[in-house]
């Protein structure tokens, strides 16, 4: 993992796409940022563009993860944590939620 780097606010965070099926956004750290702290209603995937370490918080603690580029990963709803990029370059990944059937 590179250098820690000190929390200095949030990052840009763009809906790029919905439709009665999905919702993906694109969200972009750079060194220090965080997502602030939001809840998983959906179950989703992420896929790095541009990877990088990452600390974890939420309720059971912190963990540190290794986005890896264009490595997707998925986890299902209910998750409540903020994501900081901990790395020396920006991050830059995709989230694509499953919204609920409207059926």
């Amino acid at each position: 993992m590179g250098e820690a780097q000190p929390d200095t606010g949030q990052g840009m965070s763009t809906q790029i796409f919905r439709d009665e099926v999905v919702r993906v956004s694109r969200h972009t750290l750079a060194p220090g940022e965080t997502t602030g702290e939001h809840h998983h209603e959906f179950p989703y995937v992420v896929v790095p563009i541009f990877g990088g370490d990452v600390r974890v918080d939420s309720s059971s603690g912190k963990d540190f993860v290794s986005l890896v580029d264009q490595v997707p990963y998925a986890r299902q709803s209910g998750a409540v944590h903020s994501l900081t990029n901990i790395s020396l370059k920006t991050i830059d990944f995709v989230e694509i939620e499953f919204l609920p059937s409207t059926d």
